[in-house]
């Protein structure tokens, strides 16, 4: 982890002291933020595997109005993956849908440092939920909706 890491806006990335480089990243979840707002800024989101959010940032800055820094897009990334889970369970979706194929779930890995285990998705779900800021059940909480006013 950078200790140089910038204040991030992102409370998933704070709680886990993640690097401020999504490659870096323990939870992920600044990939997933990165992901969303490279996408939604009309790049190819396969950039992303050549440029980090300090080459894209100022490329979107340049292109839009208002203050597009690196904790900007990463906390527009993280709103919006919040807005699509808000979508979907709005949609009908539940936490029961949050799953992986069954081969995943039942089969052993077969080489790898995972060699011999099967998937914890059942330990995972509960602290990803809580990283994101939704319950146990996967309902965005009411301080992550105040947080990005949904």
């Amino acid at each position: 982890h950078s200790s140089k890491r910038p204040a991030s806006s992102s409370a998933a990335c704070n709680a886990a002291g993640c690097c401020w480089r999504w490659r870096q990243c323990a939870c992920r979840c600044c990939h997933a933020h990165t992901t969303a707002a490279v996408d939604s800024s009309g790049l190819c989101v396969f950039t992303t595997f050549a440029w980090s959010m300090e080459n894209i940032a100022p490329q979107v800055d340049a292109a839009c109005e208002g203050d597009w820094s690196v904790d900007k897009m990463l906390e527009v990334g993280e709103r919006i993956w919040n807005l699509e889970r808000d979508f979907n369970m709005r949609a009908g979706m539940t936490a029961d849908q949050d799953t992986l194929p069954k081969r995943l779930l039942k089969d052993a890995a077969n080489v790898g440092p995972a060699k011999g285990r099967v998937n914890d998705l059942d330990k995972m779900l509960p602290e990803y939920y809580a990283l994101r800021g939704w319950t146990a059940d996967g309902q965005i909480t009411p301080e992550t909706r105040a947080r990005f006013g949904l």
